[in-house]
Protein backbone atom coordinates (compact mmCIF):
# COMPACT_ATOMS: atom_id res chain seq x y z
CA UNK A 1 0.00 0.00 0.00
CA UNK A 2 1.32 2.94 -0.94
CA UNK A 3 1.38 6.38 1.46
CA UNK A 4 0.23 9.77 0.18
CA UNK A 5 2.98 12.26 0.07
CA UNK A 6 1.42 13.58 3.26
CA UNK A 7 1.10 10.87 4.93
CA UNK A 8 4.78 10.23 4.53
CA UNK A 9 5.66 13.88 5.68
CA UNK A 10 3.29 13.35 8.70
CA UNK A 11 5.18 10.27 9.41
CA UNK A 12 9.02 12.55 9.05
CA UNK A 13 7.43 14.52 11.62
CA UNK A 14 6.59 11.94 14.14
CA UNK A 15 9.91 10.51 13.83
CA UNK A 16 11.73 13.73 13.69
CA UNK A 17 10.11 14.54 16.65
CA UNK A 18 11.20 11.64 18.52
CA UNK A 19 14.98 12.07 17.73
CA UNK A 20 15.23 10.41 14.39
CA UNK A 21 18.54 11.06 12.42
CA UNK A 22 17.38 9.47 9.35
CA UNK A 23 13.61 11.24 9.07
CA UNK A 24 15.89 14.98 9.92
CA UNK A 25 17.72 14.02 6.65
CA UNK A 26 14.82 12.64 4.42
CA UNK A 27 13.18 16.14 5.21
CA UNK A 28 16.79 18.00 4.45
CA UNK A 29 17.23 15.94 1.57
CA UNK A 30 13.47 16.50 -0.36
CA UNK A 31 13.16 20.17 0.73
CA UNK A 32 16.57 21.67 0.80
CA UNK A 33 16.61 22.46 -3.14
CA UNK A 34 13.16 24.04 -3.61
CA UNK A 35 13.93 26.20 -0.18
CA UNK A 36 17.56 27.02 -2.06
CA UNK A 37 15.87 28.17 -4.92
CA UNK A 38 13.11 30.34 -2.88
CA UNK A 39 15.94 32.16 -0.74
CA UNK A 40 18.83 32.88 -3.99
CA UNK A 41 15.19 34.47 -5.77
CA UNK A 42 15.18 36.77 -3.18
CA UNK A 43 18.60 36.97 -2.26
CA UNK A 44 20.80 36.51 -5.03
CA UNK A 45 23.95 35.40 -1.95
CA UNK A 46 25.08 31.97 -2.31
CA UNK A 47 27.12 32.41 1.15
CA UNK A 48 23.94 34.16 2.56
CA UNK A 49 21.41 31.09 1.46
CA UNK A 50 23.60 28.82 2.63
CA UNK A 51 23.89 30.27 6.15
CA UNK A 52 20.26 30.98 6.68
CA UNK A 53 19.32 27.04 5.64
CA UNK A 54 21.68 25.70 8.00
CA UNK A 55 20.49 28.36 10.48
CA UNK A 56 16.42 26.43 9.44
CA UNK A 57 17.73 23.24 9.87
CA UNK A 58 19.76 23.58 13.02
CA UNK A 59 16.45 25.04 14.39
CA UNK A 60 14.42 22.47 13.26
CA UNK A 61 16.60 19.90 14.70
CA UNK A 62 16.94 21.32 18.09
CA UNK A 63 13.39 21.91 18.36
CA UNK A 64 11.92 19.21 17.28
CA UNK A 65 10.51 17.32 20.25
CA UNK A 66 8.26 20.49 20.77
CA UNK A 67 7.90 21.06 16.68
CA UNK A 68 4.24 21.89 16.09
CA UNK A 69 3.21 21.91 12.44
CA UNK A 70 -0.28 23.12 12.18
CA UNK A 71 -0.54 23.37 8.80
CA UNK A 72 1.59 21.24 5.60
CA UNK A 73 5.59 20.45 6.26
CA UNK A 74 5.71 22.37 2.79
CA UNK A 75 4.19 25.38 4.13
CA UNK A 76 5.65 25.27 7.83
CA UNK A 77 9.30 25.10 6.23
CA UNK A 78 8.55 27.96 3.46
CA UNK A 79 6.93 30.24 6.45
CA UNK A 80 10.53 29.62 8.65
CA UNK A 81 12.30 30.13 5.74
CA UNK A 82 10.35 33.66 4.77
CA UNK A 83 11.29 34.76 8.52
CA UNK A 84 14.59 33.56 8.31
CA UNK A 85 15.06 35.66 5.31
CA UNK A 86 13.10 38.72 6.70
CA UNK A 87 15.60 38.94 10.15
CA UNK A 88 18.20 38.87 7.19
CA UNK A 89 16.90 41.82 5.81
CA UNK A 90 16.52 43.21 9.14
CA UNK A 91 20.02 42.57 10.76
CA UNK A 92 22.01 43.89 7.21
CA UNK A 93 20.07 47.31 7.59
CA UNK A 94 21.11 47.54 11.14
CA UNK A 95 24.63 46.44 10.18
CA UNK A 96 24.68 48.99 7.53
CA UNK A 97 23.11 51.48 9.04
CA UNK A 98 25.41 51.37 12.10
CA UNK A 99 28.30 51.25 9.81
CA UNK A 100 27.01 54.72 8.69
CA UNK A 101 26.46 56.07 12.04
CA UNK A 102 29.91 54.72 13.03
CA UNK A 103 32.78 55.20 10.05
CA UNK A 104 35.16 54.45 12.60
CA UNK A 105 34.23 50.86 12.80
CA UNK A 106 32.93 50.42 9.64
CA UNK A 107 36.09 48.33 8.17
CA UNK A 108 35.94 46.27 11.25
CA UNK A 109 31.99 44.89 10.95
CA UNK A 110 32.40 44.20 7.37
CA UNK A 111 35.53 41.43 7.68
Amino acid sequence: MNKTTGDKYQDWIKALRLGDEVAFENIYNVFWESLYAIAYNRLKSKEAVEEILQDLFTDLWDKRKSLEIRTSLVAYLQAALKYKILNYYYSQRLRKTYSQDHPQYAQVSTN
